[in-house]
């Protein structure tokens, strides 16, 4: 598979050791017969660089974190957002997920956005694929900032624009990301 760019993009972003948090996407790869795969990243000191070749591995047979954790992953992306447009992976199956799993009102659940979704369920995967010893999410929320769009430029450096997330933001994605993260991976 070779990298080739981006798949779906929120302007969302998840809470990291960056200062404003780090926007998520998929990677889009394309294998040798041209067919295009959207995939999210396990591990956020993992880099991916475009025309690179990647080997596609099921995660339960990845050795680079713990079964336990790989159960957790599985549990995660089953359950989770991968912009599918019905059925598992879809924004309206992950809201079903969320009114089972959280106390939030159903009214403020049906008003997640692709990009809420898409965050929630990149950082539930870090929360368990992280390889490094210092962790990069925390337990307790994932959701940061907003890219607005726009940027400047100070000193020959671009720098981002980012708003704060309204209380119905944070509280759609921090709940999917808790109600994904604390998923038994054996059910």
């Amino acid at each position: 598979y070779k990298y080739v760019g981006y798949g779906l993009e929120s302007s969302i972003t998840a809470r990291t050791t960056n200062s404003n948090g780090t926007l998520v996407h998929q990677f889009k790869l394309q294998d040798e017969a041209g067919n295009f795969h959207y995939v999210l990243c396990a591990d956020f000191n993992t880099t991916a660089y475009r025309d690179a070749d990647y080997n596609m591995q099921n995660v339960m047979d990845a050795t680079y974190y713990s079964s336990d954790n790989a159960r957790h992953i599985q549990a995660i992306v089953t359950n989770g957002y991968w912009g599918t447009s019905s059925g598992v992976g879809s924004l309206d199956n992950v809201k079903n997920f969320l009114k089972e799993k959280s106390d939030l009102d159903d009214a403020l659940i049906d008003n997640m956005t692709h990009g809420e979704a898409l965050t929630a369920t990149q950082a539930a995967i870090w929360y368990y694929g992280h390889s490094s010893n210092s962790p990069v999410l925390n337990d307790t929320n994932a959701a940061k900032k907003q890219y607005d769009g726009s940027y400047y430029w100070n000193n020959g450096s671009r720098v981002w624009n980012y708003k704060d997330l309204s209380d119905s933001e944070i509280a759609r994605v921090d709940a999917l990301y808790q109600a994904l993260i604390n998923l038994d991976p054996n059910t």
